[in-house]
């Protein structure tokens, strides 16, 4: 059995690294039916590409600013079951646990389809959104983790860029997966860092 374990971890501690940083969110999944009870899982951008490369083998680390609350816990309960590391996952009291709902349904013609909501089902109230990682936070991810293999971000903030250029300059490939274009001077500055861009429209 030590043996065995030993191995593990040493294929673990030499396993590709991804920093991740960006939307990181409560999944609340309705299929419609009042007898099924919701099902909430991790997810967001980041968050599910990071549990993917977790669950692939990698070593995985997302970088979020959430707040302490129910929503974060089942959050952060979720990613540890995928053996996601959540060193760098920040409680903090200014923080929010964005969550977001999956709503499965079956369209006119009876064909299964999905969206997503950001609004509470009964009163119609905005749920938690993201917020980005203060700058302040930045020189503890890079002593945290100095270097990666690739660096993930889909939202753009000063902190996000910062440490794109960071890990960019150690060798790690930057992976950008814009959601929107809100400040158009950021946005160039985040093409520019990045080697690899991933956009739908």
């Amino acid at each position: 059995m030590s043996n065995s374990r030993i191995s593990i971890n040493r294929i673990y501690n030499n396993s590709p690294i991804c920093v991740g940083m960006g939307l990181v969110a409560l999944d609340v999944i309705l299929n419609g039916s009042p007898d099924t009870a919701p099902k909430v899982f991790a997810g967001g951008s980041c968050g599910n590409v990071l549990s993917i490369l977790s669950f692939l083998g990698w070593r995985s680390y997302p970088i979020a600013r959430l707040k302490k609350n129910r929503a974060a816990d089942e959050l952060i309960e979720d990613l540890l079951k995928w053996q996601v590391n959540t060193d760098l996952v920040f409680i903090k009291d200014d923080g929010s646990t964005p969550i977001i709902i999956h709503r499965i349904f079956k369209d006119k013609s009876g064909n299964p389809t999905h969206r997503f909501e950001f609004r509470t089902p009964d009163r119609k109230q905005w749920l938690p959104s993201f917020k980005a990682v203060v700058n302040g936070d930045v020189e503890l991810i890079k002593k945290t983790i100095s270097k990666t293999k690739v660096f993930y971000f889909d939202r753009i903030s000063r902190s996000s860029i910062e440490l794109a250029k960071y890990y960019r300059e150690k060798g790690g490939l930057v992976f950008f997966e814009p959601s929107s274009m809100t400040d158009e001077r950021l946005f160039v500055e985040a093409l520019q860092t990045s080697d690899i861009i991933k956009f739908s429209r």
